[in-house]
């Protein structure tokens, strides 16, 4: 997957405009940290919102399962292959 700058608009694999990427700010260990966990519930909030766009119920259900406080490398690489292919 590219990078993606702040404020940046893209378009999942099914042609489903997302919302704006977070915007990332690395001054310090405490903003990188808030900058990953608005990435993970920006993640989170797309997936679900592009499997109910789909009607993948199935796949939506297990997106709402994921706790943006504990996200798991497995689940940001299945929500990145849901979004991106």
């Amino acid at each position: 997957m590219p990078m993606l700058a702040s404020g940046e608009v893209v378009t999942s694999r099914h042609g489903r405009s997302l919302t704006p990427f977070p915007a990332v700010k690395g001054q310090s260990s405490r903003s990188l940290r808030n900058a990953l966990a608005a990435i993970d519930i920006w993640l989170i909030t797309n997936a679900i919102a592009d499997a109910e766009a789909a009607r993948d119920e199935f796949v939506a259900t297990q997106f709402r399962h994921i706790s943006p406080k504990n996200v798991s490398p497995a689940d940001r690489d299945a929500l990145n292959m849901y979004l991106f292919g």
